[in-house]
């Protein structure tokens, strides 16, 4: 194995000071690259569950302004006549 000038024979008992540190060295690498990706992975599902909160929201905006609406227009359509025999009843 080789590290820039560092030469390292695996099995020579004289380098085994650095043959921990290059394990350790790529031990942590691949440490760091897995808490990236559940990082990663943390922000994106935080993310989503923001987006669905949002829909929710909207919806229920969209529910309440249909809602209103439809109160509006009926109480509209009492108060209205289409004809002279709806006002002849009231």
């Amino acid at each position: 194995m080789q590290i820039g000038r560092i030469v390292i024979d695996p099995w020579n008992k004289r380098n085994f000071l650095p043959r921990i540190i290059a394990i350790a060295l790529i031990v942590g690498w691949i440490a760091w690259g897995l808490i990236i990706l559940r990082e990663g992975r943390q922000l994106e599902e935080a993310f989503e569950q923001m987006q669905l909160k949002q829909q929710q929201q909207e919806e229920r905006l969209r529910r309440a302004a249909a809602y209103d609406k439809s109160r509006l227009e009926d109480k509209l359509n009492r108060r209205s006549s289409k004809n002279a025999v709806d006002d002849a009843k009231r």
